[in-house]
């Protein structure tokens, strides 16, 4: 029987298996990040997030980054598995235990996922979260990258019916959507990871 993995606070000592986890999969190869964007973007761990590793037998199997006050929610900036540590739960544990912390104070939780990537899209959608809408060639060219959103306590029906952006005629998807104009009328609210 495999052990549970512990989950905590990353410390400055995680930092090169975190780095290395991160280096040698996918997604992160495919958009173009090397180990050295990596060992910038955690020396030191990043400001003004919640970082957090999952251990298992004592070692870095995953990693979650939260930026806090993201649109009306948190944003999961980055959540990894180690290809080792894979289809071993440890994501689905990592991920509950970033959305109890999240869902103490705010009732949403955004998240992307790179459209190739249908490993992610189907682990999110198992876990509930709903594609809001892409952002084209957003990383790299040719792909987009889609925003997530689970929303841990919606509206009521009468109050999401009053409050609803009208429908593109085009898409069917709500005005602003598609294209996530939203993202140019908030510039103050994206702050990127890199």
């Amino acid at each position: 029987m495999m052990n549970q993995p512990v989950i905590r606070a990353i410390q400055a000592h995680d930092r090169e298996a975190v780095v290395h986890l991160l280096g040698e999969s996918d997604p992160w190869k495919t958009l173009g990040y090397t180990k050295d964007d990596w060992n910038r973007i955690f020396c030191p761990t990043p400001q003004g997030r919640d970082c957090y590793v999952a251990l298992l037998d004592g070692q870095v199997a995953g990693v979650a980054i939260v930026k806090q006050k993201f649109l009306l929610g948190d944003y999961l900036e980055l959540l990894g598995v180690a290809e080792w540590a894979r289809q071993k739960g440890i994501g689905g544990q990592l991920l509950q235990h970033i959305e109890e912390l999240v869902f103490k104070r705010t009732k949403n939780l955004f998240a992307c996922v790179s459209d190739f990537n249908e490993s992610a899209r189907a682990f999110y959608k198992k876990h509930g979260y709903l594609e809001i809408g892409p952002m084209p060639n957003f990383l790299i060219p040719g792909s987009a990258e889609l925003l997530l959103r689970w929303p841990h306590a919606e509206l009521p029906d009468s109050r999401q019916r009053r409050i609803a952006p009208p429908q593109d005629r085009r898409t069917g998807t709500p005005e602003g959507i598609g294209s996530l104009d939203l993202f140019t009328r908030l510039p103050d609210t994206i702050d990127p990871l890199i």
